[in-house]
């Protein structure tokens, strides 16, 4: 390893170095030689893994505890919580062991740790390993595998599987990881070759090439002469727009193509959009805008199409991999990432997504509180399954109805048949008014408790005065029937079909005890 990292003109130093690996690599067909540490010199890359690997360690990592009645609660006493939230080692931090190990399985497919045992039981410390350390594992005779891994000495020492935590990238053979080094090493190699071509384009004052004439026949010395001097007038940014004298009748004439012709700029530009693509990332999280209308129409859905597509899956490889390696009683603990800072709304949405919540019992008020890192208040814990609804006004219970006069009980009555007739024809048209009118209304408010109440409140305000007018009633007669129909609604449209000929006969009823030719509407 010394004499790798010598031929790459770097001191051999700590193995977990990226430096220390820096050496001979497959060459890509541009002729550039492609490393994990080459690749991360293009800003592409750079930003692609710096994105993925800063923003899931900065995403808490939580240890939980089963309750038997299905919830569960923050593991605080178990050491995991606390290797995995704050300090795995003595020299690191979570974020930086979560990052590190996260780099190393975006470069190399792998990232490993040391299990340490200790004063705290199993998992005492978590010490990372460089992948390029470890070596293919070997399968012991009852399954389990063996990490053959290089020490500091230079000596290969092996190690059981139960001793080892790994996080695997994409694999094949479902036991490692594979480089995607190795697979995006003609688009890496590209652009490190486009970088070199900007690089001496540039340096050479970013003209094309000249061909100088010389009207005589001079010798290879005299040609490398004029090469040297004219080279020397010309190239490099503070030559550039200076005057050239040409001496001996010499000609000058332009050769070769613009970086135009040869599309460089397009070039860089397209390399970027290949390494966001090998990654997984959004051009726009990356600063490249061109061509940002990619997983949704806007920049908040792109976002969170980051989110359920790059950084879930790999989450969900950190907490499965923890289970496996770090949890002895699977059944009681696990880990889980608190993706909820991350995927946090505007206020506008939390506060009708809180009420809802609070509404309907599956949120209490110190959920809320929790969510918004707020401290608990006393009496915040309770839930109902659905309280009560909210009302505008608190209904008043109408007079209950007088019975029906039998027929013939008095000739000058307005109780006529034909009068019923047209009693029954009126409210019926009311109630169906009503029906259709709330049936529209159930299917725009859902589930949704609160918009239910207030779309029913505002429908029976107005609804009032119909009534009214429709069967000559008083008004407070009105409002009493509404009162009525309102306490029915809050319970859900099914309470008003069901009653359907029930609120017919009571108007027809009211309209029957109202003295003819009451106008008091």
């Amino acid at each position: 390893m010394a004499l790798l990292a010598k031929m790459a003109g770097v001191q051999a130093g700590d193995p977990n170095d990226e430096r220390y690996w820096t050496g001979y690599a497959p060459l890509s067909l541009a002729g550039v030689s492609v490393t994990a540490e080459s690749a991360m010199k293009i800003s592409a890359c750079w930003a692609c893994v710096r994105l993925i690997s800063h923003s899931l360690a900065s995403i808490p990592l939580i240890t939980y505890r089963r309750r038997t009645d299905g919830g569960r609660d923050r593991a605080l006493g178990n050491p995991l919580y606390e290797l995995l939230h704050t300090r795995p080692n003595p020299r690191m931090t979570a974020f930086e062991f979560k990052r590190l190990l996260t780099v190393h399985a975006l470069l190399r497919g792998n990232g490993y740790a040391y299990i340490r045992s200790g004063s705290r039981g199993f998992v005492d410390a978590l010490e990372p390993i460089h992948p390029d350390l470890v070596h293919k594992p070997e399968t012991a005779a009852d399954g389990t595998l063996i990490w053959p891994i290089t020490q500091a000495d230079g000596q290969i020492k092996r190690f059981p599987d139960d001793q080892i935590f790994h996080l695997t990238g994409l694999s094949f053979d479902g036991v490692t990881g594979v480089s995607v080094i190795d697979y995006a090493r003609e688009s890496m190699g590209l652009a490190l070759a486009t970088e070199s071509y900007g690089e001496r384009f540039f340096s050479q004052n970013a003209t094309p090439s000249v061909a100088l004439r010389h009207p005589g026949k001079p010798n290879a010395e005299a040609r490398r002469r004029i090469r040297d001097e004219w080279e020397a007038d010309t190239s490099g940014l503070r030559n550039a727009h200076r005057a050239v004298v040409l001496a001996e009748g010499m000609d000058v004439s332009a050769v070769g193509v613009t970086s135009e012709d040869a599309q460089f700029l397009q070039t860089r530009e397209f390399q970027v959009q290949d390494l966001a693509r090998w990654f997984g990332v959004p051009l726009h999280m990356i600063q490249q805008t061109t061509g940002s209308t990619s997983w949704g129409s806007g920049l908040e859905q792109m976002s969170q199409g980051f989110v359920t597509f790059t950084l879930l899956p790999w989450a969900t490889l950190w907490e499965q991999a923890v289970s496996r390696d770090l949890i002895l009683a699977e059944g009681v603990y696990y880990a889980e990432y608190l993706f909820d800072s991350l995927v946090r709304a505007d206020q506008a949405t939390r506060k009708d997504y809180y009420a809802t919540g609070i509404e309907w019992g599956w949120l209490s008020v110190n959920d809320v509180r929790r969510m918004e890192n707020m401290n608990p208040i006393q009496g915040g814990d309770s839930q109902t399954s659905r309280p009560a609804p909210r009302r505008t006004a608190p209904p008043t219970t109408p007079p209950p109805p007088p019975p029906i006069p039998p027929p013939g009980a008095d000739a000058d009555a307005p109780a006529t048949s034909h009068y019923r007739a047209l009693l029954a024809e009126a409210a019926g048209r009311v109630v169906r008014k009503e029906l259709a009118a709330l049936t529209r209304a159930d299917r725009r408010a859902g589930a949704a408790a609160g918009e239910w109440t207030q779309t029913v409140d505002e429908f029976y305000a107005e609804h009032a005065a119909f009534v009214a007018q429709t069967l000559r009633l008083p008004l407070e007669v009105a409002e009493g029937y509404v009162a009525q129909q309102r306490g029915k609604a809050y319970l859900g449209l099914p309470a008003l079909l069901l009653t359907e000929a029930n609120s017919i006969q009571v108007l027809i009823e009211l309209a029957q005890r109202t003295p003819e030719g009451d106008d008091n509407v």
